[in-house]
């Protein structure tokens, strides 16, 4: 018996001394894991490695991180609510969008879906909830975002990031 635990530490000692010997592996410098095997404070980057909001929805929707055109056009309220370009108005217990204000886009793929959903929003300029679900009904938006996807698949190839394939979306 003696014998056993003798062996078993010989051989922990052997495997420890390798490992502290052969230096950190990769999943050790990724998450910061010191070589006694601690975990690190690693600074986070929480900065997007994108120039515009239909940049990084291309690259989610190319790699099936994003499932829903919704979610972008979600996202992109969002921003506009955000920068005050819209301003969301709770009546009789709904909520629209109002879409009056009169904008200007840095982006041009937000400002085609920008006037594509003021046509939606119907003379009063308030997008309704139903208004929002007509919106991704036509055939004309479905259109009009693989239009965009595949003019920053364009971009994306033209400066060298991606190549080109033949269709990676499901719109």
């Amino acid at each position: 018996m003696f014998i056993i635990i003798i062996a078993f530490i010989v051989i922990f000692l052997i495997v420890l001394l390798i490992r502290t010997k052969s230096g950190k592996s990769f999943n050790d410098k990724m998450y910061g894991i010191n070589q006694l095997g601690f975990q690190q404070e690693v600074p986070y980057w929480r900065g997007i490695p994108f120039t515009s909001l239909s940049q990084a929805y291309f690259v989610g929707t190319l790699y099936g991180l994003v499932q829903n055109p919704s979610d972008f056009i979600g996202a992109l309220l969002l921003k506009w609510v955000k920068e005050n370009r819209i301003t969301i108005i709770k009546k009789d217990d709904k909520i629209y969008f109002d879409m009056n204000k009169v904008t200007k886009f840095e982006d041009k793929y937000e400002s085609k879906i920008y006037l594509k959903l003021l046509a939606s929003s119907g003379s009063n300029y308030l997008l309704e909830q139903q208004e929002f679900v007509n919106f991704f009904k036509t055939e004309d938006t479905i259109d009009l975002l693989r239009n965009i996807f595949g003019n920053i698949e364009d971009d994306f190839v033209n400066s060298g990031v991606f190549k080109k394939r033949s269709c990676w979306y499901n719109l």
